[in-house]
């Protein structure tokens, strides 16, 4: 996930749940001073692991199986050097909930706090997804009504032959869906092949996961050119409800232009991310936190804790959530109420667009599983990305159509 409301420290859905405040619930406080019981040796394991991709090509997900899985799932929270500092990353779910639960405890923070001179702040600043109290408020008001609203569905059909080049495929579609769902505007993604908010986004997001600048986002304050050209690559596109308040004096211009760009990446990226991810595995078959600490979590080892999912947890099995509609639903709603599923982060700031971001997932594998057979290309080697999201890189699948079984 991507977004001042998250920053990313390794893999998938890595994110900020806010920086804990010494002042507030004091039994909230033993609860955190228990949970970073952790020891010092891990620290050093931890910023060995997430140093790895600045000098070298590594695959995400082996830097967490070598270097963070083991202490992370024994201890339940481990310090993880990101963004020039430590953080607390936690992964067990009861800790997770408690996070969720003490909102105003563990408040929210995004990069334009955390790292304020950094590109990934300047392009997505301050937003919904990262602020906290009033401000969210303020933003909240405006921007839910827009992202619940019920609409027209027709658009998530209109990409099913679009080509073969999965993961900009895949971009080029979610851009095409929010730009009607949330802008009500055509930006032509699937019909321009040099449609130029695809080829802006794919331009920024190759910039803003250089690990050297994640994980020191300092060296940003220099004059390096491509970080000045990283900046002014940074995307700001309208939107009718956050115009409409920002005309009405309830937004500035930056406000305005924050939230418009947070809105867009997150409503095209994670849906993005998760229709990548459900492909590909189809395809496949001290003792205590300081003030000012921040926290943050990991889906990718929260989602696959095998305490939870029992030792099967990273397979791939769709029947552990059930077999009917009504078992998945209630399954569903029990995983994310325990913390134990934190895709969609949890509590009161549960996002605000996972109805929109499951219903675009559901009819798209409709519309898949209806025309087509897929597998993995026999050429491509299992890699995932170097630094941000996690998910399988440069890859390529072999499409069939289902009625004729000739190779699309």
């Amino acid at each position: 996930m991507t977004g001042g409301k998250q920053t990313t420290t390794i893999g998938t859905g890595s994110h900020d749940a806010g920086i804990a405040d010494g002042n507030k619930n004091k039994n909230a406080n033993k609860y955190a001073r228990f949970l970073v019981r952790t020891p010092r040796q891990h620290s050093g394991r931890s910023i060995l692991g997430c140093s790895y991709p600045i000098s070298q090509d590594v695959d995400q997900s082996e830097i967490f199986k070598k270097y963070i899985e083991t202490p992370l799932r024994k201890h339940g929270a481990v310090y993880m050097f990101f963004g020039a500092q430590w953080n607390v990353l936690v992964h067990r779910p009861s800790f997770l909930r408690e996070i969720f639960k003490h909102e105003d405890l563990y408040q929210k923070s995004g990069n334009q706090k955390k790292i304020p001179q950094s590109v990934l702040a300047e392009f997505l600043g301050d937003n919904i997804i990262s602020s906290h109290g009033k401000v969210w408020r303020q933003y909240k008001s405006v921007i839910k009504p827009g992202i619940q609203n019920s609409r027209d569905i027709r658009v998530l059909s209109s990409a099913k032959n679009a080509g073969i080049a999965v993961q900009e495929l895949l971009q080029r579609y979610t851009i095409a869906v929010t730009g009607e769902a949330l802008f009500q505007a055509d930006l032509h993604t699937l019909d321009a092949r040099d449609a130029r908010i695809h080829t802006l986004q794919m331009a920024v997001k190759k910039e803003i996961f250089k690990p050297i600048y994640m994980n020191f986002p300092f060296f940003d304050r220099f004059p390096i050119s491509s970080r000045l050209i990283a900046r002014r690559m940074c995307p700001k596109r309208p939107g009718s409800r956050l115009l409409a308040a920002r005309e009405a004096g309830v937004l500035s211009k930056k406000k305005l232009l924050d939230n418009l760009t947070v809105t867009f990446v997150a409503s095209q990226e994670n849906p993005q991310l998760a229709l990548i991810s459900t492909l590909y595995l189809l395809a496949k078959s001290p003792n205590f936190i300081p003030k000012d600490t921040y926290l943050g979590y990991n889906c990718y080892s929260t989602n696959r804790d095998p305490k939870t999912w029992v030792p099967t947890a990273n397979e791939f099995l769709p029947g552990r959530w059930g077999t009917t509609t009504e078992e998945i639903s209630k399954q569903y709603r029990e995983r994310r109420a325990k913390a134990e599923f934190i895709s969609f982060h949890g509590g009161r700031r549960a996002c605000l667009g996972d109805a929109l971001a499951m219903l675009e997932i559901r009819m798209t594998f409709f519309a898949l599983v209806r025309e087509f057979q897929w597998s993995l290309d026999p050429t491509w080697v299992n890699y995932k990305t170097l630094a941000g999201p996690l998910y399988p890189r440069a890859w390529r699948l072999v499409f069939k159509d289902r009625t004729e079984g000739s190779t699309v």
